[in-house]
């Protein structure tokens, strides 16, 4: 389990501001997230893209992940590629 999944873990079962602040603090400055990339050359090169949700009223949003298996939930077939990505 990530540093990120146990802060959701404890502000599911107790929130507060001052957990709230110690989580924001661990995304913006130490976490590492995944996300699924495209490669549509089988990573011969370094090309890529990004995948993002675009909503209804056209904002769009990356889907990030703490962990392997949070990326999994997303329901992707086959073996999806991905790529660690920070806020910093």
């Amino acid at each position: 389990m990530t540093k990120v999944s146990e802060f959701l873990e404890k502000m599911y079962e107790e929130p507060s501001q001052e957990l709230e602040n110690e989580m924001l603090e661990e995304i913006i400055m130490k976490a590492n997230f995944l996300s699924y990339i495209n490669r549509p050359d089988n990573g011969k090169t370094d090309v890529f893209s990004i995948n993002m949700l675009l909503t209804d009223d056209k904002k769009l949003y990356l889907p990030v992940f703490t962990d392997v298996e949070e990326l999994a939930k997303w329901g992707i077939q086959g073996t999806p590629k991905s790529s660690f990505i920070n806020m910093n």
